[in-house]
């Protein structure tokens, strides 16, 4: 018997610091971290022609205030690719989910007979996952 269950998240429901997060990431850290003050102004340069370009999928005030923080950060050395937060976020979400629940939700989440539809500049992505069930 196969049976095929709702999504368990989308993006619309996530919070806004997440979301903030996903659309930090597709702009200023999108390449490996600049090392030198051209390769930082270099990338600066890259975030701020996709902020004037529209495809940034955020606002062009945030999308410019965005591409400057990621500026000052890699001056500082401070800015990486690292996804350990989302990662960790991923599994806090599925913890949350009642005990029978959890093995699914963490299933839907690796991708494994998933399906993804939507983005975020189109307000949300859906996930839908097929779980192949013993019948009884």
């Amino acid at each position: 018997m196969m049976s095929i269950r709702p999504p368990l998240f989308s993006v619309t429901a996530w919070s806004t610091g997440t979301l903030a997060a996903i659309l930090l990431s597709s702009v200023a850290l999108a390449a490996t971290p600049a090392k030198t003050n051209s390769e930082i102004e270099a990338r600066y340069q890259s975030d701020v022609a996709l902020c004037n370009s529209g495809q940034s999928n955020q606002d062009k005030a945030d999308c410019m205030r965005e591409a400057g923080a990621a500026r000052d950060e890699a001056r500082r050395n401070r800015l990486n690719n690292s996804n350990q937060a989302y990662d960790k976020n991923e599994v806090a979400r599925c913890q949350a989910l009642p005990t029978a629940e959890r093995d699914e939700c963490m299933l839907q989440m690796s991708g494994s007979n998933t399906t993804t539809q939507g983005s975020v500049g189109a307000g949300g992505v859906l996930r839908e996952t097929t779980i192949t069930t013993p019948g009884k």
